[in-house]
């Protein structure tokens, strides 16, 4: 241990566990196994301290207290012998909360000064309080808080108990254990069948702001006499008697509560927590799990409503701070309840976010269509047409829904998927790795590629963006004070997206980089709003541009905008190769597209994988030949769709505007249509650039493939 010392002050240290007493800082040591310890700086420590307004008590400053007077109790840090002094009447079961040596006795000292503060007397506090809980294994809760003890009473009865872990990974962790079976916590409940709640908590300092997140599970009388596993279950899923609970999230520090009367409340949006490396990971293995165990079939339309959940929950979080959250399994909550509240959510995305009218009546619509029927009637109207929104196959059938019988077996389903992702913030203003990561291992397995369809992986559209002089553009269209400086980005073909959120994230990364100095004052305004994190990617509405022909894609891509930073880029659900005066096109935001012309150059990058080889294609287009030059040199089995592409290229890219575009390597040295495709690149596009690429990039096709930088 002495040793160790300069070691451990450091703040990291490997230990030999072999008993040598010789630090480790290496894995060279001929002993496998190694601890690793790592500890808080100690300015972090003083920074806390002070934040919570403990006072030097020597002139050294190396002594610090904090004096609670309406208890007539002082708590002492020793910086120099690294202690932390409780005196009585709280009660030690040992010391080991009591010193620096992890930095988790912070989050005690912490959770302590609230319960203190929030009028919690320190006689009925106990830290560190111990329990046999077997042969091996051996319980010590954190913080135990008693009920006042009666003159009557012999020992005190348990009202609380707090495990405390550091902010992050560790406190997730033991949450995640929580979800599983109980954790820590529901074991020392088994030894106090008698407590009331049981909490998880964690705190941390950050910019000078103390955050403290809660995970509280709250006991009842039933589970008295039962083992844990027992307990655990009745809790999560109930029974004929009780519905099952879930976490609350809120007011054991909640103004509304006092000491003994804790008024818990439901997940709140300020509750959510934002994912970490391995998150994205962790919910897609429990979601196939969820299916599993379901015995959830058919593996893509299962994928494919986690979407149509995944868009509930990104409306849900649009929301303030303090409001309650609706995407979540409530106490008392039934699956009627729940999938009534996701249906509206769900609604309100497709018209929010895509435009589209979903054919559903909320429960406001019902009441205000039924107000003038009698009440009877009202109540056997509106089961009937709750049947009928519920009792069949819908926007959360993970399995085929036709009656009540089958609603339930889904549901269950259902249920289980929105506990797994209730507590996750799922919606940033800025790139979020670990979900983007979750969002690649979702689509993989939801979507089977069709003929012509051949989705752009990362890698190439993060190539193909980087590779275009997108700096360039924005900085010679600040010097010549445009207002909009950004440059236009459309993807005729976006797939599930790839390329659009590639090209925010690399117009964003060049904003964060703008000098604004030297530029005119709204610019400067403008470009300084949009580094901010809150206006993060809002110009996206003006500047980004998607459109798809296949629905599922459409939605897909519209949720890849928000888990990619923010989805108000624009999703067009439509044919990349409509006339332009098609109500699609005309009711979308494409930059006031003119209707009786073939041209309409209007953006000033264009970034896509269009599909091709597609067999009698020409049958899609019903009115292709007011559109295209080349319409009449295909036949109704030509399968050449790439090609059209290429001119509607033509049609929508302003002069001196750039474009890179993934094709099949044919369109270099194919004859018939190939031909006027390679004409229209020669005659109006600049070849900047050809890559090619081998055989195994797109793993659907075995084809040839470059990209065309134009």
């Amino acid at each position: 241990a002495k040793n160790a010392c300069a070691v451990i002050r450091a703040g990291v240290a490997l230990f030999c566990c072999s008993g040598c007493g010789k630090p480790q800082v290496t894995n060279k040591c001929n002993v496998p196994r190694f601890f690793y310890l790592y500890r808080m700086k100690p300015q972090y420590y003083q920074d806390l301290i002070n934040f919570l307004n403990f006072q030097p008590l020597n002139e050294a400053q190396t002594i610090y207290f904090k004096d609670f007077k309406e208890h007539n109790y002082k708590i002492t840090i020793d910086f120099e012998k690294e202690k932390i002094d409780y005196p009585k009447p709280i009660t030690l079961g040992d010391k080991t909360t009591s010193n620096f040596e992890a930095s988790e006795n912070f989050v005690v000292l912490e959770c302590v000064v609230r319960l203190l503060e929030k009028g919690y007397k320190p006689q009925n506090i106990t830290l560190e309080k111990k329990w046999g809980l077997g042969h091996r294994d051996k319980g010590k809760a954190d913080v135990f808080v008693s009920y006042p003890k009666s003159e009557a009473e012999s020992s005190e009865k348990a009202f609380l108990i707090i495990e405390c872990k550091t902010w992050g990974k560790e406190f997730e962790h033991e949450f995640e254990k929580m979800q599983t079976n109980g954790g820590q916590l529901l074991s020392y409940y088994i030894q106090e069948p008698e407590t009331r709640l049981l909490c998880l908590y964690t705190s941390i300092l950050s910019q000078k702001t103390l955050r403290y997140a809660n995970r509280i599970i709250e006991a009842q009388d039933n589970f008295i006499g039962k083992n844990k596993a027992d307990v655990f279950k009745l809790w999560k899923d109930g029974n004929d008697k009780i519905v099952g609970q879930s976490f609350k999230y809120d007011g054991i520090f909640d103004e509304e509560s006092t000491p003994y009367n804790v008024i818990l409340k439901p997940l709140k949006r300020k509750n959510l927590v934002e994912l970490q490396q391995g998150d994205g990971g962790y919910i897609y293995n429990q979601f196939a799990e969820i299916l599993r165990h379901n015995v959830v079939s058919d593996k893509p339309n299962a994928f494919n409503k986690m979407f149509n959940l995944i868009l509930a929950k990104i409306v849900d979080e649009d929301r303030p701070n303090e409001e309650q959250l609706a995407f979540q399994w409530k106490d008392g909550d039934t699956d009627i309840e729940l999938q009534k509240r996701l249906n509206d959510l769900y609604k309100k995305g497709m018209f929010d976010y895509l435009s589209k009218t979903v054919t559903d009546f909320s429960d406001e619509d019902l009441n205000e269509e039924l107000k003038n029927l009698s009440q009877t009637v009202q109540d056997s109207l509106r089961k009937r047409i709750t049947a009928l929104r519920l009792h069949k196959n819908n926007e959360f059938a993970f399995k085929e829904v036709f009656d009540e019988i089958s609603f339930k077996d889904n549901a269950k389903v259902v249920r289980e998927a929105v506990i797994l992702l209730q507590n996750f913030q799922l919606r940033y203003s800025h790139k979020q790795q670990f979900l983007s990561n979750f969002f690649e291992l979702l689509l993989s397995n939801t979507l089977k590629q069709e003929a012509g369809q051949f989705f752009t992986p990362v890698p190439v559209a993060k190539f193909i963006l980087s590779s275009l002089p997108l700096k360039e553009i924005i900085e010679q269209k600040i010097k010549d004070r445009k207002s909009d400086f950004l440059p236009t980005v459309i993807d005729y073909a976006a797939g599930s997206g790839h390329f659009l959120t590639e090209a925010m994230d690399e117009i964003q990364h060049i904003i964060q980089n703008l000098d604004a100095k030297n530029c005119t004052q709204s610019i400067k305004s403008t470009i300084e709003n949009w580094q901010t994190d809150i206006q993060a990617y809002k110009w996206a509405d003006r500047f980004i541009y998607g459109i798809e022909k296949d629905y599922r894609l459409s939605k897909i891509a519209k949720v890849s905008c928000f888990l990619n930073g923010d989805g108000i880029a624009n999703i067009i659900h439509a044919d990349g190769l409509d006339t332009f005066d098609s109500e699609a096109y005309q009711q979308a935001p494409l930059l006031h597209l003119k209707k009786n012309t073939e041209d309409n150059q209007n953006f000033d990058i264009l970034v896509a994988n269009p599909p091709y080889s597609v067999s009698a294609f020409i049958k899609t287009l019903p009115r292709g030949k007011e559109s295209f030059k080349m319409y009449d040199d295909f036949t109704e089995q030509s399968k050449e769709i790439e090609c059209l592409f290429i001119e509607r290229t033509k049609q929508i890219v302003k002069e001196n505007g750039l474009v890179g575009i993934i094709l099949p390597s044919s369109i270099l040295n194919n004859s018939g249509t190939y031909t006027l495709a390679r004409e229209i690149i020669l005659k109006y596009f600049k070849v900047v650039s050809i890559v090619e690429y081998g055989p195994s990039t797109f793993m659907a096709t075995k084809t040839n493939t470059i990209t065309l930088f134009l």
